[in-house]
């Protein structure tokens, strides 16, 4: 495709954009959903992945349209990629953003692997040594599962910063109990997923971490997984959706369902 795209991933809290022109990346960030206005305009391609309501996505879609954009694309979990299929019983309750980080694991081709997408959901997928997807679990992000603990007691309060301690020294007032204990709790988590993974496939799976959180998650899990395996991939979803958007935009979708096709 030759002209211009721009690849949105509508989350719950933010817009994360990227611009491209052809083959080159021009540009890219992330916005609050109240700055769309100010993303580059068009005319062009929109390809957009959404996880808001639909009142809201419809409004999103409007500013996109007047800054010039034409929505030729949107991503659902039950679009097909080949060789690849979702693990779910019922594929349209797998989220979008997750089955894009999926497509863009598969597209890169090196099972078996992880995709930890750290946003307000704390999310965990599973692509094994075949390439198919096996299902995945959801628990509450760093920032919901701080809101929980704020709502549910009278006591507990305090800002938050997200940074792991490398002391790893008990914490020794509020704020920093509640955001060193949410983060060990989530490294936790995901190494020992991870080893699940690695004893059910019979060889460590490579980790990628994606989300608004990724980061803040990295230091510590480097002292709990060797380093090869992690891989920080902020902008998963949005390879996901570019590799997803071309093939739809180029092969009809009954193609793609097609007994050619891989499954």
């Amino acid at each position: 495709m030759s002209e211009r795209q721009l690849l949105i991933d509508a989350g719950n809290t933010r817009v994360k954009w990227q611009l491209w022109d052809g083959s080159a990346l021009l540009g890219e960030g992330a916005e609050v959903r109240e700055a769309v206005s100010i993303l580059p305009p068009g005319p062009g391609a929109l390809f957009l992945s959404s996880v808001l309501h639909p009142d809201r996505e419809s409004g999103l879609i409007t500013v996109l349209v007047a800054l010039g954009w034409t929505l030729t694309y949107r991503a659902a979990s039950a679009h097909p990629f080949p060789g690849l299929a979702p693990g779910y019983r019922e594929p349209e309750r797998l989220g979008v953003d997750r089955w894009l980080a999926l497509v863009a694991l598969k597209a890169r081709g090196a099972p078996p692997a992880l995709v930890i997408d750290a946003g307000s959901a704390l999310t965990i997928d599973c692509l094994n040594a075949q390439g198919a997807h096996e299902g995945g679990w959801i628990v509450p992000g760093l920032r919901l599962g701080q809101r929980a603990l704020f709502q549910g007691t009278d006591g507990v309060r305090g800002e938050a910063a997200w940074h792991w301690d490398a002391s790893q020294a008990p914490p020794r007032h509020t704020a920093a109990a509640v955001a060193q204990g949410l983060l060990q709790q989530a490294m936790a988590f995901i190494a020992d997923v991870t080893q699940q993974g690695a004893l059910r496939w019979g060889q460590a799976p490579t980790v990628y971490i994606t989300g608004g959180d990724g980061e803040a998650l990295l230091p510590g899990l480097r002292l709990r997984l060797p380093e090869p395996t992690l891989v920080l991939a902020p902008s998963l979803v949005l390879e996901g959706l570019r590799a997803l958007g071309k093939i739809h935009c180029e092969r009809p979708l009954d193609s793609l369902n097609s007994p050619s096709s891989p499954p």
